[in-house]
């Protein structure tokens, strides 16, 4: 785990106005502030005990050897390993507890299940292997009974959204009918919120609570017209405006999971218009939201820099995107984060020197 970390940071060292319809009139929504105190996830980590997680799957059989996978903004680590036991069970036990974050249990099967973990390490799940989630019963772990709950809970849900699209098919807005539909739709939504609300306001510090926040999408229902058709360029505003307002930069442990980086890579390349001055205006727009978050300034910086290299985009003059955050970001006194110290090639404070590196790559 650790060569996968320091190969992280690696990665960082060598890295190291636009014509959208922008509707007039909508109100906009800033960004919450869910936590006060920053969370550290290394200094964390010293804090949890030692893990002891014991998972049952009632009829997995063939033994075998099960993976504990873990992840850091975009990248995957193998956190641990254990036996299966002829009557599957699987135990992981040991000294040093595992980061704050989400882990995926894989089975040789490739069939998996996620679970969170934050100070409290010792915990027992148990389920079938034919119904990991409906099945799943969990004790000893807060995060995680809420979290099951949450899927079971959504899972009741889908089947009741696919009824209600197959409904709307074919109707058109201002139909009565299509009306009645939506009203239903937006009943779904409002119930949806209204369970999850109540889960965020009952365990408010849990990594459940930070993880599920973050990854909801905006509600956008001020965006449709009274007939219930959409309003298209308002919808897509103020999709991109309000996608990050469920996230909290003030907590580390998001990091440890896939949320940031699925989010980030949405942003940058879908919500995004792939135009340098669109990228540019919105890059800056979130990273200036993290310049005193250094781990989420670190990894959105350098996650935009490397993507859009122009050595290896088809962006029409990526130099823009890439100049503007070197100059913006990779500098001596923000650093990225980093603590400062000495480059060892030469005499020069080390993002100076990082900051020299790039420009004359720029010039090749």
């Amino acid at each position: 785990m650790r060569l996968v970390l320091l190969f992280a940071f690696a990665i960082f060292f060598a890295a190291c106005g636009s014509n959208e319809p922008q509707p007039s009139q909508a109100p906009e929504q800033g960004q919450p502030q869910y936590s006060t105190t920053y969370l550290d996830n290394k200094k964390r980590k010293e804090q949890a005990e030692s893990p002891n997680i014991v998972i049952q799957i009632q009829g997995l059989s063939g033994g075998g050897i099960a993976s504990l996978v873990g992840t850091f903004e975009d990248n995957n680590y193998r956190a641990d390993s254990a036996l299966i036991s002829p009557t599957g069970q699987i135990v992981f036990k040991r000294q040093e507890p595992y980061f704050p974050g989400m882990l995926y249990l894989v089975l040789p099967n490739n069939t998996n299940l996620q679970m969170l973990v934050d100070l409290d390490q010792t915990f027992t799940m148990t389920t079938t292997a034919g119904n990991l989630v409906g099945d799943m019963k969990v004790e000893g772990s807060v995060d995680n009974q809420i979290m099951y709950d949450a899927l079971k809970f959504e899972d009741g849900q889908r089947t009741l959204f696919q009824a209600n699209a197959q409904k709307m098919a074919g109707l058109k807005p201002g139909d009565p009918t299509f009306l009645q539909v939506k009203a239903e739709q937006d009943k779904l939504i409002d119930d949806r919120k209204a369970y999850l609300d109540k889960v965020f306001k009952d365990n408010p510090t849990s990594i459940f609570t930070s993880f599920k926040r973050a990854g909801q999408n905006p509600d956008l229902r001020d965006c449709y017209k009274p007939d219930g058709s959409m309003d298209t360029a308002r919808y897509t505003y103020y999709y991109r405006t309000r996608f990050w307002n469920g996230a909290d930069f003030n907590d580390e442990r998001l990091l440890y999971t896939p949320v940031i980086s699925k989010m980030l890579n949405r942003y940058i390349t879908e919500l995004t218009p792939q135009h340098q001055d669109s990228i540019v205006k919105y890059s800056i727009s979130l990273v200036d939201r993290v310049t005193d978050k250094p781990e989420f300034l670190k990894y959105f910086a350098n996650w935009i820099v490397l993507h859009y290299d122009p050595k290896e985009t088809t962006l029409m003059d990526p130099q823009a995107v890439f100049v503007n955050m070197i100059e913006r970001y990779f500098t001596y006194e923000k650093r990225c984060g980093l603590t400062p110290r000495r480059c060892s090639h030469c005499s020069s404070g080390l993002m100076r020197c990082r900051r020299a590196w790039w420009e004359k790559r720029l010039q090749k």
